[in-house]
């Protein structure tokens, strides 16, 4: 079944907290990262892993 998933990010200066929600709202990963490259690389590549393991295909949209 396939699935959209909204991600969230609240962008600090010293740290981000990220939440990935479905459509049905249910929440799939709720974390803080910290302000730092690597933190964020590897939230990035959860969150892909995420929308691919709910969807075959991942697209990107920004809102601001």
């Amino acid at each position: 079944m396939s699935r959209n998933v909204w991600v969230g990010i609240d962008a600090g200066k010293i740290s981000h907290h990220c939440v990935v929600i479905d459509d049905a709202g249910e929440k799939l990963l709720s974390r803080k990262v910290g302000n730092d490259e690597t933190d964020v690389l590897h939230l990035i590549s959860e969150v892909t892993a995420l929308a691919f393991f709910f969807n075959d295909t991942a697209t990107t949209e920004i809102y601001a």
